[in-house]
């Protein structure tokens, strides 16, 4: 066996990643599987990390075949633990080193060794300061106090082998590391010094300056995990409805960030499941409990909250959406929207106004960032909800959302994006606003969205601003119009899919229907062959019906049919 002392600390990572991994995958602890998932294990790491396997130097290949299947995981299974130990030794010096720096500016400087690119410096006399955290709900700055040999201008590039240490010698702190250039590939060590350091933090409200991404719920968990961020920093940054909100915000951060629970201990989803069982929600309220048996890391725990979500977005559960929304929403009410507080003033009005004039011009009406109209639907349109296709169309009563949420990034940009909704109301049903588009409603809610950036320093060749551009094609999108093809072109950056589109369609979906009709046909041939007593018959049926046929039917008319389909609905 290779003794693990001759590989260096970069490696060990490395193959504890890979071991970690295929914990996930394969839902397991790899040392306690049979031998038979043992081989599957090793099998899959080496195809998996496959660069690894092969730069692994001489001394360090344990994927040798003299090592057996059992060798190779106990081997990896000790990279895991040793990489633990080096790391709580990391922590231990750290905190000797760093004793006389206060928690705040000590939670800071270990953000920084967690670096992947290097971040913006800004020099103030003779002081740099650096932004180590910028989510919705804080922005934390941390100072290094009379720093020096700091490599500015360096934004971007990769970091690797960070750490800090204090030189005794000279009574100061070294922060020293790699960075790698990614267009030239050059690798630059540096060693910047400094004598103290300190940290300040901004608070902000966490349900603005927000990303909406796939569904309620994922927007939920964003706001959720900046909050519980907050809420982890040293200090006493959270009020008294977020320190009592903060056991529900824990379980709902834990439906996305699973990994970064204990890796042996089930989690408990005690306040959701009691909300799930006082709606009625009694789905929901089982795979909550079945979370609750399951360890974070295995792979289960990852496909039931998948199928959990999935329930959860669906149009019946939005009340429980709404009463957890709502209540976050009333714990953010104290403080201030993070745009407003950064951002130019008078740039965010002009383009407030703008989009203010322009969506009354579309017919919309509202105060930003908040956009309704009422109209129908005419004619018959294709749409795309929650991965499924549906004709949507003939609607005496629709109506049609806009909302907008900024984010903002100093000296980048500021990114408005809208979240266009429309909602097909029954003739008795109340109306709606964004949130409820945003729910599974098969086709009667259907949500986009459209993103608008605002250079904050343009350059000379950038092409001008098109605000209008966006807020046409937010308006389209959320009235199932139509781009043009230089709409296409700045939606999704490139032209819509066609033929591509039609022919995955066609052979996968089709081939998959086609086989199911025809295996299907053939057992009710079977069953009613069976059914009167012909079983000496079913040999010669099987031969003489036309499976080929059958097979050649459903495949070419549901394939070429369904492939149709999804090249009209991805063409809006």
């Amino acid at each position: 066996m290779i003794d693990i002392a001759k590989i260096s600390g970069e490696y060990i990572s490395k193959l504890a990643g890979a071991y970690l991994h295929a914990t996930f995958v394969f839902g397991a602890e790899p040392i306690e599987a049979s031998e038979a998932k043992q081989r599957k294990i090793r099998k899959w790491i080496s195809n998996q990390y496959i660069e690894l396997v092969h730069e692994l130097p001489q001394e360090a290949n344990i994927f040798s075949i003299e090592n057996s299947d059992k060798d190779v995981l106990l081997f990896l299974k000790k990279c895991v633990d040793l990489g633990k130990s080096i790391a709580k030794e990391k922590e231990n010096k750290f905190e000797l080193d760093f004793a006389v720096v206060d928690n705040a500016a000590k939670s800071a400087l270990k953000k920084l060794l967690q670096l992947e690119f290097w971040p913006e410096m800004k020099a103030v006399d003779g002081d740099i300061k650096i932004i180590t955290d910028d989510t919705p709900a804080f922005r934390r700055i941390l100072t290094l106090k009379n720093a020096d040999a700091v490599p500015m201008g360096k934004e971007g590039y990769y970091c690797q082998n960070l750490g800090m240490v204090l030189k005794k010698e000279q009574n100061r702190f070294c922060f020293y590391g790699e960075l790698e250039d990614p267009v030239e590939e050059l690798t630059i060590p540096f060693a910047l010094t400094f004598e103290n350091a300190e940290a300040e933090v901004e608070i902000y409200n966490s349900c603005n300056n927000m990303t909406f991404w796939e569904n309620p719920w994922d927007f939920l968990r964003t706001i959720s995990f900046a909050i519980g961020m907050k809420a982890d920093l040293p200090g006493d940054y959270c009020n008294a409805e977020e320190k009592e909100l903060l056991p529900l915000i824990k379980e709902i951060v834990a439906l996305e960030y699973w990994m970064e629970l204990p890796e042996q201990e089930l989690f408990s989803f005690g306040e959701l499941k009691r909300l799930a069982h006082q709606y009625g929600y009694n789905n929901a309220e089982n795979m909550f409990g079945k979370l609750e048996t399951i360890r974070p890391r295995d792979n289960a725990f990852y496909k039931t909250v998948k199928k959990l979500i999935a329930i959860l977005c669906q149009k019946q559960c939005e009340p429980l959406w709404r009463e957890i929304y709502n209540k976050i929403a009333e714990s953010q009410a104290e403080y201030p929207n993070k745009v407003d507080s950064l951002c130019d003033k008078e740039l965010l009005m002009s383009v407030r106004n703008d989009i203010q004039t322009l969506m009354e011009s579309k017919g919309y009406i509202g105060t930003y960032p908040d956009f309704v109209k009422d109209g129908v639907l005419n004619g018959i349109h294709l749409e795309h909800s929650y991965n499924m296709t549906y004709f949507v169309g003939m609607e005496k009563r629709a109506q049609y959302h806009i909302h907008c949420y900024e984010s903002f990034e100093e000296n980048d940009y500021l990114t408005i994006q809208f979240l266009c909704g429309a909602a097909f109301l029954k003739k008795d049903e109340q109306e709606t606003d964004i949130y409820d588009c945003l729910f599974n409603a098969k086709g009667r809610r259907l949500f986009h969205t459209v993103h608008h950036y605002i250079p904050l320093q343009p350059e000379e060749d950038a092409e001008p601003d098109n605000l209008e551009t966006s807020v046409t094609i937010a308006v389209k999108k959320a009235e199932c119009i139509k781009l043009t093809k230089a709409e296409q072109k700045e939606y999704y950056g490139k032209l819509v899919p066609g033929w591509g589109m039609f022919w995955w369609v066609f052979l996968i979906g089709g081939g998959m229907f086609g086989i199911a009709m025809t295996l299907i046909m053939m057992l009710l041939c079977i069953i009613t062959t069976a059914a009167f007593g012909l079983f000496a018959d079913i040999p010669e049926m099987l031969k003489t019906m036309p499976w080929g046929l059958l097979l050649a039917i459903g495949w070419i008319g549901f394939g070429g049919a369904m492939g149709i389909v999804e090249v009209l609905a991805h063409r809006k």
